[in-house]
């Protein structure tokens, strides 16, 4: 354990990338040691000040720690950041939408009208993808009907041919 702690001190001191940072905090974190991550969070977020994961981390180990009030700061600011963010949804479902993947499509709407409710743009895409999805259904349920209609005839066939055997062997 104390071998981890060198290494893990040692890479944090040669000023690690953004991703690496927020690896080897996340270990730290699982090692119970919050007062250090809050110290090395301050530090990376001071290069990296956009990184939600090392804000988010950040907030986890005030929280440990009973800052509740700075732990609500920073989760103010993740939350915020994701806001930006949220837009990734409906260019998701838009591109979904084209590629004929109306579930996807309708997912991705759904969590982006999470954040921004009132789009009226995102709204009217997904009623179009709604009543797709409601026209494909019909679709469907007959090719299923006709498999099944088609089962039951080769059924009744296959009753109707060994009845007929039966009466014959009589």
């Amino acid at each position: 354990m104390e071998k981890s702690n060198d290494l893990l001190g040692k890479i944090l001191n040669y000023g690690p990338s953004q991703g690496t940072f927020f690896l080897i905090l996340k270990k730290m974190k699982e090692e119970g040691r919050s007062s250090e991550i809050i110290q090395e969070c301050q530090k990376a977020l001071s290069l990296y000040p956009d990184d939600l994961r090392l804000r988010t981390l950040l907030a986890e180990s005030y929280l440990d720690l009973g800052f509740i009030g700075l732990a609500e700061t920073e989760l103010t600011k993740v939350t915020s950041g994701l806001g930006d963010l949220v837009s990734a949804y409906k260019l998701q479902a838009e591109i979904y939408s084209k590629q004929q993947r109306p579930e996807e499509a309708a997912c991705a709407l759904n969590q982006y009208l999470a954040h921004r409710p009132d789009d009226p743009n995102a709204l009217d895409l997904l009623n179009k993808i709604k009543s797709e999805v409601e026209e494909e259904k019909p679709k469907e349920t007959q090719a299923v009907e006709d498999v099944a209609s088609t089962e039951e005839e080769k059924h009744e066939k296959e009753l109707i041919v060994s009845v007929n055997a039966d009466q014959h062997s009589r």
